[in-house]
């Protein structure tokens, strides 16, 4: 069990280094990669979680073992919850629920995606402790830093950037 609360953790902390993903041989490169890469992330971790959670319901009759069980009573993740049954709603009155639902490859939008982070939202109160959200910070600092050389980089027209 907790192994796979350790790989749930390690895919959490994967995603926060989605900004670096550039994939130059797609269609749309600097958004198409980020799209695959954090829902496919996602999704195993959400699968992960899943049997994490079945686990624990079955290993301690039926009580889900989360320690940030408090934080689903957090406002925030209230109105987020609310916010996804008026998208869900609005996908379904849409005038095409089709596209509504799927998005589009150049901007990576729709209910599917919007599934998906609130998947991490989920998982991450569920999983992430306090230690965790602030290392998980740090990471994502660290990545805005290197967004920032490399933007500089651009701005003074380097080309050749050693990735």
């Amino acid at each position: 069990m907790r192994f796979i609360r350790i790989i749930i953790k390690f895919l959490l902390f994967l995603t926060a280094f989605t900004p670096l993903i550039v994939i130059s041989k797609i269609p749309f490169p600097f958004v198409l990669g980020k799209i695959l890469f954090f829902r496919s992330i996602i999704e195993i971790a959400l699968i992960l979680f899943l049997v994490y959670s079945t686990f624990s319901f079955y290993k301690n009759n039926w009580k889900l073992e989360i320690e940030n069980w408090k934080l689903f009573k957090n406002p925030l993740i209230i109105f987020f919850s609310l916010f996804l049954i008026s998208l869900i709603i609005s996908t379904i009155f849409a005038v095409n629920p089709y596209r509504a639902f799927w998005g589009d490859l150049e901007r990576g939008e729709g209910l599917f995606g919007f599934l998906h982070f609130f998947a991490f939202l989920w998982m991450s109160v569920a999983i992430f402790s306090k230690k965790d959200w602030l290392n998980f910070f740090k990471i994502s600092l660290g990545v805005g830093f290197i967004l920032i050389f490399y933007a500089f980089l651009q701005y003074f027209n380097v080309r050749n950037f050693p990735f």
